[in-house]
């Protein structure tokens, strides 16, 4: 993997042996992080069709531009750099979608768990269950929800975040302060919705 750069820059000026090794690169790819990207899309589209869509326009651009990939990233973070820009597209074209996407509640028991201390609302947030988080976490505002999503859903460290997002390291830290944020006042919100039914 650490080689991908090299074999890429190699064969974009290279014959056909080169070629052949980089579409051999290619398919390796898409072996290796195929699962990674359609997870990803569907976890934002919400659906097998738009999620398989997604990911086939994600590896096509990918292969049509695999000149850009410099190795500076894993090929992984890259492509789901790729993959977030085709969702933005889709979502502004077609509106995003608010559903939560099947068997959701075993990828996301973790966001239950996204913030350690000892407050009360931070208690409260630990003790969700991943299904209703990410309802919330769907009505965050993109750039949120795409830096929480993948830190606690792709488990990329801030640094791949800013990559895939195209932003600072403490534009990162700022949208996923604002996220969590959001999140506990929901979850806020829901605990005195729940204690006026209870009266």
């Amino acid at each position: 993997m650490g080689n991908d750069g090299f074999i890429i820059r190699e064969a974009s000026g290279g014959g056909a042996a080169m070629r052949r090794d980089l579409e051999s690169l290619y398919l390796q790819w898409i072996e290796d992080y195929y699962r990674d990207v359609y997870r990803w899309c569907l976890r934002y589209a919400g659906n097998e069709h738009d999620a398989a869509d997604l990911t086939q326009e994600t590896f096509t651009s990918a292969f049509r531009h695999m000149h850009n990939f410099r190795g500076e990233s894993s090929p992984r973070t890259w492509l789901l750099t790729i993959a977030t820009r085709a969702y933005l597209r889709f979502a502004r074209k077609a509106g995003r979608s608010k559903r939560p996407p099947r068997n959701i509640k075993d990828d996301w028991d973790e966001i239950a768990h996204m913030t350690t201390g000892e407050t009360t609302e931070e208690r409260a947030v630990q003790s969700l269950e991943g299904e209703e988080v990410w309802g919330w976490v769907l009505d965050l505002p993109d750039r949120e929800r795409i830096a929480i999503t993948l830190f606690y859903g792709e488990d990329l460290p801030y640094q791949e975040i800013a990559t895939v997002m195209d932003v600072s390291l403490q534009q990162v830290r700022n949208f996923l302060h604002r996220g969590r944020e959001r999140l506990k006042q929901q979850h806020v919100r829901g605990m005195g919705d729940e204690d006026r039914l209870h009266r």
